[in-house]
């Protein structure tokens, strides 16, 4: 049996964890929650924002690490262009 890291099911991807965070804050601006039910939702989406905004900090650090590693940006370098003539 898998054993859960916290109180909260494991968000799949960061596109499931936004919609569910998202869906999260419809429900607690309606106001028709009982005070309990609102606070339990209220520490999921914490979790949930925790969660996805590591995951975007992991993809960013990715993206810069790709970048810094020789990946240039898709300028198309014209005849006569001085930075052309540097690489």
């Amino acid at each position: 049996m898998k054993k859960k890291s916290s109180e909260f099911d494991e968000v799949t991807d960061f596109e499931s964890g936004i919609k569910r965070l998202e869906d999260l804050v419809k429900t607690l601006e309606t106001g028709n929650l009982p005070l309990e039910q609102a606070v339990l939702l209220y520490k999921e989406g914490l979790f949930l924002s925790q969660t996805c905004k590591e995951r975007l900090d992991k993809a960013e650090n990715e993206i810069s690490i790709l970048t810094e590693k020789g990946f240039k940006s898709f300028k198309v370098d014209e005849p006569g262009d001085p930075e052309a003539d540097e690489s």
